[in-house]
């Protein structure tokens, strides 16, 4: 009979290994978990900033001037947010005669991720 006072040598490399395979997974999801926390802010920030614009066009007037049909701001022109870059596109008479579709895009790293906001607005 064998006397069971602790643990073997090849036990404690075992456990020892098991933990290491498990805390590197671990790792592996904290990286992805940060990467998804980093384009939620970038989405919200986008979804903002699509937000700001509309509430800017419906507050100029009642209406937005017929002249202007597509406004794009570069990259950079946006205070405090030089990564993102705004679309605005306006179609008048659209869905029925007497409104005005309006929508903003909102674009970050070149383009490769957006956010887009479409609104109605009344025609004078």
């Amino acid at each position: 009979m064998r006397d069971n006072q602790g643990l073997t040598l090849l036990e404690v490399i075992i456990a020892m290994a098991l933990t290491t395979m498990a805390l590197l997974m671990l790792s592996g999801f904290t990286t992805i978990i940060v990467n998804g926390l980093a384009q939620g802010q970038l989405i919200t920030k986008a979804t903002l900033l699509a937000q700001e614009k509309l509430e800017e066009l419906q507050a100029r007037s009642t209406h937005i001037p017929l002249g202007m049909r597509t406004l794009k701001e570069s990259v950079g022109s946006i205070p405090q947010f030089p990564e993102f870059q705004r679309t605005v596109e306006i179609a008048t008479h659209t869905p029925v005669e007497g409104l005005q579709t309006v929508t903003v895009t909102v674009s970050w790293h070149k383009g490769a991720h957006s956010v887009t906001l479409t609104t109605l607005f009344p025609e004078d």
